[in-house]
């Protein structure tokens, strides 16, 4: 499955193997029949092979399962503002978005599976909670998509003149 945000191996990189495992399976003869490499690629949508184990098949599940969830709450805030998937103007995703979905991701995960989510990863959703409501509200920046009219460029509007009533001069101000 394709993932506009963050895959299932940018998840891997910032998330340990060995937490993943734990987070999902209690018992450690499930977590040592996992393999989370060949569960990040299979959720990165590989196919399976006849090999692949129950256990390395749940996790890729868990995996697909929490970065769906990670993805729609990261749309659902974003798509207050902008067209989603959101892309930057050169059509990459803002790493602040990634950062997003990987927090999300991983809160699911232990929301999912443990009894307990660690406090370091509650803190983590709050504050990425906080961040896209900021984004949703307009206090918070994303890199502006392109136009229309050039995608490689970003569109600036100059404003120039003299509102005399006010006595306020515009000069060159960016939007």
């Amino acid at each position: 499955m394709a993932f506009p945000y963050a895959t299932a191996a940018t998840l891997s990189r910032r998330f340990s193997a060995r937490e993943m495992k734990e987070v999902v399976f209690e018992d450690e003869g499930d977590a040592d029949a996992c393999d989370v490499d060949e569960a990040v690629v299979i959720a990165d949508g590989q196919a399976a092979t006849d090999d692949t184990t129950d256990e390395t098949l749940e996790l890729a599940d868990c995996i697909t399962e929490a970065l769906t969830w990670a993805h729609s709450r990261v749309d659902s805030y974003v798509g207050v503002r902008f067209a989603v998937p959101y892309t930057d103007g050169s059509g990459g995703v803002p790493a602040a978005l990634t950062d997003a979905a990987v927090s999300l991701a991983r809160h699911r995960l232990y929301a999912a599976r443990a009894t307990v989510v660690p406090e370091g990863v509650r803190d983590d959703l709050a504050e990425t909670l906080s961040w896209l409501e900021r984004v949703a509200s307009g206090k918070a920046a994303l890199p502006l998509p392109a136009t229309a009219e050039d995608p490689a460029v970003p569109t600036r509007r100059i404003l120039t003149g003299v509102r005399s009533d006010l006595g306020v001069l515009f000069a060159n101000p960016m939007f």
